[in-house]
This record gives structure tokens, C-alpha cells and sequence, in this order.
């Protein structure tokens, strides 16, 4: 169900009142006398029309090029109109195109201090990236565009840029954090204006109740949103929400209705040329003949779907689209089409999960890596520059003594040019240090928009207390972003979690939590495995493969390379309170309830990654009751340096910690776990990541 997510619209701009302004924006083209004012006119009226009306927005981008060829001072005018061109490839699914000109209008706004055009800029970058599946590079561009709303533009873009980020928890399965943006988002439009915002924020939370499957919660929402639609006489919305209340009814199975409001919603799309809607209930179209037994006219409309979907770039719907063929030939009998459209569902499969989230860590690596060399050429500037001084000064003192005898005028004309020399010097240094507080400056912000990136993949502290009340996270990164990451999910009964340290920290242990973290998404989500030590088994043979593949196998490759991870992980059931256990190096520690001593499940002895003769991970079976305690780890604490000697903390006095807290909550645990840890630590650096999860039965 969740493919109907991709079909909302994120917000553009100050769309819940513009539609009011656009008669008087078109009076403006055809009365007034001043190019300028034209000029912007058409540039609002093009960006306004760009998904609702393609044909309309083509022909006002054209009149308002002319002008702008014509006019002699542009500078105002520059970030308007690349963003509109953009606008323009972006409507007719030239998507890649459109994000180069959309680069090019947010460099013209930071040099021009628009801070609404920066903004919108970002939040259809989002949307660009939100279409053809790049989550990560969405969140990215959101995040930008709610810092730039907070800053300067106020809460009004805010919440606009809020109806984006709730479209990307939704899309991550977070459903409670989605509803509570897109219902704050409601609530500000309901009270400063309906229109395009208000309908986006019910179709959207329709659309969540129905991927919860609260039906009749969803159809209300959907209802209010078409009626908000026809009010407005908003076309594209209109089509959006008819193609969600046609998936809806195919849902619950009363097929009539779903093909009325899916041929309603096509028709539109057809109409607009929405290329992107089209692929959608094309799609949709597909599945509802299918499933009314109508093979043929399926695989008609699976085919065109899928040609829409590669036509513009729509990984995600491409993905969809080739498991989709899969079924059906496999179904038909056809096995040599069955395992072609197989295999061309894992190469979009990889090519989402190994470039979405990894590419963007390995560009902002890229950028900092390139950066701190250019750091360094810097620094060696100013030392040569400071040795070059220290010589000139040492010289002067030569001459000085060695022709002491010299007219005095002489001496101070020297003098005179060793000040000028070292005040020139001196110059050169503090020139290069603000270089060097520059790129400084630009290297955290770039590992900082990373450490957000990672943030958006770990679990949030609302959804790890609902699904283990009675715990508490550890967490500190060494650096910005960390090689540790602790997992969670949840099936039916039981809770699966884990804590795991990935090679390295800081921005290349990221990279490989990134990886290791998809890795076990997919085992989960698409091999449906339960098992701990089988689920250890497939990850590493995900985690290999994703890093083994490489076109210069000389310079990386696995036999160079032992990127992995070391994991606990553990399935809770937590009706009979059985746990399950299979570890990587990280054992399991239990604290029954009433005992002095913790008991000891040890891991395999060897990572999850490229080993030498791999064994299969031991599923360990443990019963638990009321009040004992469990803990899960990585090596950061234990490994730490501090106390008077200098020395590790190890695990023994670890073990001795836990114990001497066995009567506090678990709130009470994790606050003093922090305290001993900075004092241990007292003035020497974090020496590694550091995750403990502790969890009361």
C-alpha cells in the first residue's frame, strides 16, 4: 500500500492564498507598461502552473523569456528564472535537467539574500527527489528549506515545509510522526486559509489512515479533501485524491467504484499530460484488473506503467512494477520472463538502497576530503610564510652586527624594512587563517546536514518507548556521525533490536552504517526471516555483496577491505517474555531479577562481513521473567581511556556498574551511566562510538 504515498504533492511555495492573486497577476501582464513587473508576473504565474497546467506553464515561461532577453539589468531577475526553466523540465519529467538549473537559481538567491525563493527552491528540490524515490536527498533539501522558513520567512513557510518532512516519515513507515505534521499543517490552514494547503494535508492524512488501515477514517479524510478539490476547482488535486479513494475501494474489494474513480483520475492526468499520475493509475489500473481476473488487459496496463515509470526515472514505481511482471509470469508458468523481470527488480532494488543513502554520505566524504587537503596546502602556506619571516628577521640581525660601523641612517632604513616585511607577513597569515576558519566552518556543516541524514534512520524515542516502555539508549558518537547505530522494528508479538558497531567512525563508519543498516532492513522486510542467527547469516551476505562491487579491484576490493559490523541482536516476545539472541563479537548480558552477578551469552567470534571461512551465527534461546534485565552493546564504553591512571574502563567494572544500579528505573540507569562515563572520561578525548540498550522485562 505504501505506493500510494508517491503520489502527493508536496508543497510549493505560498499556495494555500496565491490562486487568489493569479487574476491579478494576469492583469498585470496585459496592462501594465513596465517590463519588470511583467517579468515577475510571468515568473509566478509559470511556477504556479507548472503541475497543474504544463501546456499553460510552457507558454507564459516562453512570453516571459522574451522579456527577459530583452531587459538590460537581469540581476534581479536571475534566480526567478532559472527556477521557473527548471519548473518548466521539471513538468515535463526532464527531472535531472531541472535539478541543474535549480542549483543555479539557489546560488543567484544566496547571492540576491531572496530568502522565499531559496526556499521554494529547496522544497521542490525535495519534490524532485521525492518522485524518483531519493529519500535521503529529499530530507536533505527539506531540512534546508525549514532552516532557511525559521530563520527569516517565519511560520507560514514552516509549515509548509513541514507537510514535506511529514511525506517522508510516512514514506519510512513512521505513521504516528506523519499525522502529527500533516495535522499541525491542517490546523494552521484551517485558521489563516483553506485551498491547495488544506486539501494537500487531508489527502495526506487520508492517505495515512489508509495505509494503517483505518478505512473509514481514510474515506473521511479523502472526502473532505475531494470536496475541498471541486471547491477550488483544482484539477491535479481533484485527479490525486480520486486515484487514492480508486485505491481505497480496490482495497476493500468493491471494484466498480475503485475503476469509476481511477478512470476519473486518469482521464485528468491524460488531460494535464501528468506524467508522473499517469504512471500512477496506470499502475493502479494494472493491479485492479488482475485482481478481477482480467489478466491480459493487466499485463497491458503493466507494460505501459512500467514505460511511463522508466520514461521518468520513477525508480521506486519501476521497482514495484518489474516484482509485479515477476508474479505474474511466475503465476503464468513463463519462468525465463519470471527471472529476467526478477533480476531487473533487484538491479533498481540495488540501485535504490546501495546509492540513496551511501552516495550521499560518500559525496559529502568526497567534499570533505578534498576540503582538508585544501586545509592543509593552507596551513603549509602560513608555516612557509612564518619560516620565511623568522629568516628575513634573523638576516637584518646579521647585517646589523656585521655592519655596526655603517651610518645610522642605514641601520634604521633596515630596520624600517624588516617592520614592513613582518607586518606583510602577518597579513599573508591572518588572510590564510580566516581561509582556514572558512573551510573549517563548511566541513562541519557539511558532516552536520550528514549526522541529520543519519539521525532520519534510527529509531525515535517515541516509537523505541512505545515498543519497550521500560528501557533506555545510550548513545554517543565519537564524532559528528558515528560508526554505531542501534535497529528496531517491530512483528506482531515481538520486538526485534539490536546494537551494533560498524568499521571506523566518524564519516567513513557512517558510510558502512548506512549499508549495514539497509542490509538489515531487507532481510527483514523482504525476506521475511526470524530467526537471529539466520538473519546475522543473510546480512552479511547482503553487506558483502553491497561492498564487494567495485570496477578497480585493485585499488578496493574485500581482500583490502573488512568493513562489517559487530552486532547484538535480539527478538523479544513480549507475551511469553522468550528471548532469542545471535551476536557478532557483541554478547548478550542478563541481570535476573534478585541476582549479584550478571549472566553471560556469548556472541560467535567473528563479524558481520568478508571473514575467512564463515560459520553460520548461533541462535541462542533464553526465557525471562518479571524484572530481569537485558543488555546489548557495543565496545565504545568498555574501551574507553580515563580514571587517575589513564587507563581502559574494561568490562568487568562495567558488569560491576549495572549491578550497583539494578534497583533503579531505567530512566534513573541511563542518567547515571552518563555521569560515570564523563567522569571516567574527565578531560581525555572519546576514544569510540559508544551504544548500551538496556531493557526491563
Amino acid at each position: 500500500m505504501l505506493y500510494i504515498l508517491i503520489f502527493l504533492i508536496p508543497f510549493q511555495g505560498f499556495s494555500q492564498t496565491f490562486s487568489n492573486k493569479v487574476d491579478s497577476l494576469n492583469q498585470v501582464v496585459k496592462t501594465s507598461g513596465i517590463e519588470s513587473e511583467q517579468l515577475d508576473a510571468l515568473f509566478q504565474l509559470t511556477n504556479y502552473f507548472k503541475r497543474k497546467d504544463k501546456p499553460k506553464s510552457d507558454s507564459l515561461f516562453t512570453e516571459a523569456e522574451k522579456i527577459y532577453n530583452r531587459i538590460a539589468d537581469k540581476t534581479n531577475f536571475y534566480g526567478d528564472y532559472y527556477l521557473s526553466k527548471g519548473n518548466v523540465h521539471y513538468g515535463k519529467g526532464e527531472l535531472e535537467k531541472a535539478m541543474e538549473l535549480f542549483h543555479i537559481a539557489i546560488k543567484h538567491y544566496k547571492n540576491q539574500e531572496d530568502y522565499e525563493g531559496l526556499w521554494g527552491t529547496y522544497n521542490t528540490m525535495g519534490s524532485v527527489n521525492d518522485d524518483i524515490g531519493d529519500l535521503t536527498k529529499s530530507l536533505t533539501f527539506y531540512l534546508k528549506a525549514l532552516d532557511v522558513a525559521k530563520e527569516h520567512l517565519g511560520e507560514g513557510a514552516e509549515v509548509g515545509t513541514v507537510i514535506n518532512i511529514g511525506v517522508i516519515y510516512a514514506q519510512q513507515g513512521e505513521f504516528e510522526e506523519a499525522l502529527k505534521y500533516f495535522k499541525r499543517s491542517r490546523d494552521y490552514h484551517i485558521q489563516f486559509g483553506a485551498g491547495r494547503g488544506l486539501g494537500n494535508n487531508l489527502n495526506n492524512i487520508g492517505q495515512v489512515y489508509s495505509l494503517i488501515q483505518e478505512t473509514d477514517s481514510s474515506m473521511f479524510y479523502y472526502n473532505e479533501a475531494l470536496s475541498v478539490w471541486e471547491e477550488t476547482k483544482d484539477q491535479k488535486g481533484i485527479a490525486m485524491t480520486s486515484h487514492n479513494i480508486g485505491s481505497l475501494y480496490k482495497a476493500i474489494k468493491d471494484y466498480k467504484k475503485a475503476e469509476e474513480y481511477l478512470k476519473k483520475s486518469l482521464e485528468i492526468c491524460y488531460d494535464m499530460n501528468d506524467q508522473f499520475g499517469i504512471t500512477m493509475n496506470i499502475s493502479t489500473m494494472s493491479r485492479l484488473f488482475f485482481d478481477i481476473g482480467q489478466k491480459e488487459k493487466g499485463l497491458s496496463y503493466l507494460k505501459e506503467g512500467l514505460e511511463y515509470a522508466k520514461k521518468n526515472g520513477l525508480l521506486y514505481k519501476q521497482k514495484e512494477l518489474y516484482d509485479d511482471l515477476f508474479k505474474y509470469y511466475k503465476g503464468e508458468r513463463n519462468y525465463k520472463s519470471a527471472l529476467e523481470n526478477h533480476e531487473l527488480f533487484f538491479a533498481v532494488y540495488d540501485s535504490l538502497n546501495n546509492s540513496e543513502n551511501k552516495k550521499n554520505l560518500e559525496d559529502i566524504e568526497t567534499k570533505y576530503e578534498t576540503e582538508k587537503k585544501q586545509l592543509e596546502i593552507e596551513v603549509q602556506r602560513a608555516e612557509l610564510a612564518e619560516k620565511d619571516l623568522d629568516l628575513a628577521e634573523s638576516k637584518n640581525k646579521i647585517l646589523l652586527l656585521s655592519f655596526l660601523s655603517i651610518a645610522f641612517v642605514l641601520v634604521i632604513g633596515f630596520v624600517i624594512f624588516s617592520l614592513r616585511q613582518k607586518n606583510k607577513a602577518n597579513k599573508i597569515i591572518a588572510h590564510q587563517k580566516e581561509i582556514v576558519e572558512e573551510k573549517n566552518a563548511e566541513i562541519t556543516d557539511s558532516i552536520t546536514y550528514a549526522k541529520r541524514i543519519q539521525e532520519a534512520i534510527l529509531p525515535t524515542t517515541k516509537l523505541v518507548k512505545e515498543w519497550l516502555p521500560n528501557s533506555f539508549i545510550f548513545y554517543k558518537p565519537k564524532d559528528i556521525v558515528a560508526g554505531d547505530f542501534y535497529w528496531m522494528d517491530q512483528r506482531k508479538d515481538t520486538i526485534l533490536f539490536a546494537a551494533a558497531d560498524c568499521t571506523g567512525h566518524g564519516v567513513p563508519g557512517a558510510m558502512v552504517s548506512v549499508v549495514c543498516h539497509n542490509a538489515m532492513n531487507r532481510v527483514i522486510r523482504e525476506f521475511n526471516l526470524m530467526d537471529p542467527g539466520e538473519i546475522l547469516d543473510k546480512t552479511r551476505e547482503i553487506i558483502v555483496a553491497q561492498l564487494n562491487k567495485t570496477e578497480n579491484t585493485e585499488l578496493v576490493s574485500m581482500d583490502n577491505i573488512r568493513d562489517g559490523m559487530d552486532i547484538a541482536f535480539c527478538i523479544l516476545n513480549i507475551k511469553t517474555n522468550e528471548l532469542e539472541y545471535a551476536g557478532a563479537y557483541n554478547p548478550l548480558w542478563i541481570l535476573r531479577d534478585g541476582a549479584e552477578e550478571i549472566e553471560e551469552i556469548k556472541a560467535n567470534k567473528q563479524s558481520v562481513g568478508k571473514v575467512y571461512n564463515p560459520q553460520p551465527y548461533t541462535t541462542h534461546r533464553i526465557k525471562l521473567q518479571k524484572g530481569d534485565s537485558i543488555y546489548i552493546f557495543s565496545d565504545g564504553f568498555a574501551d574507553q581511556f580515563g580514571g587517575e591512571k589513564g587507563k581502559k574502563y574494561k568490562y568487568k567494572p562495567l558488569k560491576k556498574l549495572l549491578v550497583s544500579m539494578k534497583n533503579e528505573t531505567m530512566e534513573n540507569q541511563l542518567k547515571l551511566m552518563n555521569e560515570e562515563f564523563e567522569t571516567w572520561k574527565g578531560d581525555i578525548e572519546q576514544v569510540d562510538d559508544v551504544c548500551v540498550i538496556g531493557v526491563r522485562i
